[in-house]
């Protein structure tokens, strides 16, 4: 039970307890900010191939996670209580039926965010789930985006306001496993007035490489009008729709879209900057070869004249690439970087530090997944805790989990919002006396090598109260 929560007979928790209500900030002169993913927090998915998301899903500032996998008939929500995830989730039932993936969506309109769940092998089909502010969810209308005689899997789910009305749409890919052919693109619209959801195909006829293609989707200003266009990997093909400003903003009109073959079997895409132009970059993973970045140099795309790209080849030696994830994760500068989820047999996140902002990637170290029997695939990458560290967090499939990896930086710095006080001193008295969740590697204030004990403890009380040493910058290390 958390401090603030129990009556204490113990002297040494009674003083913790009135040091914990002080509003004081200890500045610190740290180290430079530490790289490792050392920090790790396991929650329990319940299913193979786990899909989810990040969101705040209950208004409070911290964004939770919402799960699904096709081995279970649940949806999972996993509060964030603001240091660490309630590893005890919320369970919402899918009646009879497994998902494969979910995605945050204010379909209706209401300032909470909804979720939007893509079920496995029933149909195609895709239901909203409402939220009542709180992030207590109800099941609301659903739609069959297949038919009675085919096999889908609604793949990816991506939402943004497309058409400018202030209600959140939805574009999403379905994978049939009986058909080579019947793979589709699809935009979702909430009627408000019908109360319904309502499908508009915009492409029904990809060609498939093999039946868990997954075809992702992303979303970004790709043409610099202020309207959010989309980019799919469709097997071995990048397809850009650019959007119209119309009520089903995105057609196959040549002036509005465009495509071009690359790679032999894409997987990721995702839109970022990563150099010091204005226009957003491409990068797209290959399963069977490696990672590349396309830098824009022009206001628009035009994928069949290579002067507007230039290909920075990341890493063109790797297989089993299976999802990306970019950000700031190496510096204050936070130049877009990128983790690359390297799948079975390798088991390890790849990790590219982009050099000064340009789109020159150098590999540096590998963050090690060492469970023999995990199954990575899912990567993610969010703030979650209130500091300035972007965390990864990756479901596995094998394992029936969701993990989060928090890369922290600096001893002492217990909740990770950058600043070492009272706060952190509630999460070590927490851990060490009632095994609330907590980061060992940051707890050895001491720098003994012994993390979390009773010299830790009395060395953060004289630090931040008695003026006494910082915390050890090794940590123990």
């Amino acid at each position: 039970m958390p401090i603030a929560a129990r009556s204490f007979g113990s002297s040494l928790a009674i003083t913790t307890l009135l040091l914990a209500v002080f509003v004081l900030v200890a500045s610190s002169n740290s180290p430079a900010q530490r790289y490792d993913y050392d920090c790790r927090e396991d929650l329990p998915a319940g299913s193979l191939s786990v899909g989810f998301v990040m969101s705040d899903l209950d208004d409070d500032g911290d964004d939770d996670i919402a799960s699904v996998g096709f081995e279970s008939t649940y949806l999972l929500v996993f509060e964030n209580m603001g240091s660490y995830f309630n590893h005890i989730p919320d369970s919402i039932s899918l009646g009879s039926e497994t998902a494969w993936t979910v995605d945050d969506v204010d379909f209706d309109n209401d300032g909470d965010v909804d979720l939007l769940v893509g079920y496995y092998l029933d149909h195609g089909r895709v239901q909203a789930f409402w939220n009542d502010g709180t992030g207590s969810f109800s099941s609301g209308p659903d739609v069959t985006l297949g038919d009675s005689a085919s096999s889908p899997i609604v793949t990816y789910i991506r939402r943004n306001d497309f058409d400018g009305d202030g209600a959140e749409e939805v574009v999403a890919t379905v994978s049939d496993l009986n058909s080579a052919t019947k793979v589709g693109l699809f935009y979702l619209k909430y009627n408000d007035s019908t109360s319904s959801i309502e499908a508009t195909t915009l492409r029904d006829d990809y060609a498939r490489l093999n039946q868990f293609h997954p075809y992702h989707i992303h979303i970004g200003d790709l043409n610099t009008d202020s309207k959010p266009d989309i980019a799919v990997t469709a097997a071995d093909m990048i397809e850009l729709w650019y959007n119209t400003g119309d009520s089903i903003p995105f057609s196959r009109d040549p002036s509005n879209y465009d495509s071009v073959y690359f790679g032999q079997h894409l997987r990721e895409i995702d839109i970022a900057h990563f150099d010091t132009g204005s226009t957003w970059d491409l990068v797209v993973s290959d399963y069977t070869s490696g990672v590349y970045v396309l830098l824009n140099s022009d206001t628009t795309y035009d994928l069949s004249e290579p002067t507007f790209i230039d290909t920075v080849v990341v890493e063109d030696t790797l297989t089993n690439i299976s999802d990306l994830a970019v950000a700031g994760f190496f510096d204050d500068v936070h130049d877009t970087d990128l983790a690359v989820m390297h799948e079975l047999p390798n088991r390890r996140i790849l990790m590219y530090k982009n050099t000064g902002g340009a789109g020159i990637f150098t590999r540096q170290d590998d963050v090690v997944i060492s469970d023999s029997n995990a199954n990575p695939y899912w990567l993610k990458a969010a703030e979650i805790n209130g500091g300035d560290d972007f965390e990864l967090i990756y479901s596995d499939g094998y394992l029936k989990r969701i993990v989060v990896l928090t890369n922290d930086g600096e001893c002492g710095d217990l909740n990770h919002d950058g600043a070492i006080d009272a706060a952190d001193l509630t999460i070590m008295v927490n851990g060490w006396l009632y095994n609330e969740p907590y980061c060992p590697l940051w707890s050895d204030v001491n720098g003994d090598g012994t993390p979390l004990n009773a010299s830790d403890y009395n060395h953060m009380v004289q630090y931040l109260f008695f003026n006494g040493p910082p915390p050890d910058s090794t940590c123990g290390f």
